[in-house]
């Protein structure tokens, strides 16, 4: 789901679901469980982003620090985020 927006995501879900009843208020699944699934996809993203910057790191046996405080600031942003 790289680079969705909270906007694509319904935007997908009513292109499968275009039975949804659309009054921009509700829709057959509400708003805020779409919303918390955009959201738990985003802490899940972040987490492979900091992932791949720990990667990094041990590439550099450890010796990349930019690529350990770049994965320290994602998951801080994921906690910041709960």
């Amino acid at each position: 789901m790289s680079g969705l927006t909270k906007d694509d995501i319904i935007r997908k879900y009513l292109r499968l679901h275009p039975d949804t009843p659309i009054d921009m208020q509700e829709y057959a699944v509400p708003l805020r469980i779409i919303r918390h699934v955009v959201d738990a996809c985003a802490v899940f993203e972040r987490e492979k982003c900091a992932k791949i910057c720990e990667t990094i790191n041990n590439e550099y046996e450890g010796e990349y620090v930019s690529a350990l405080w770049c994965a320290r600031a994602i998951r801080k942003e994921n906690a910041d985020a709960a």
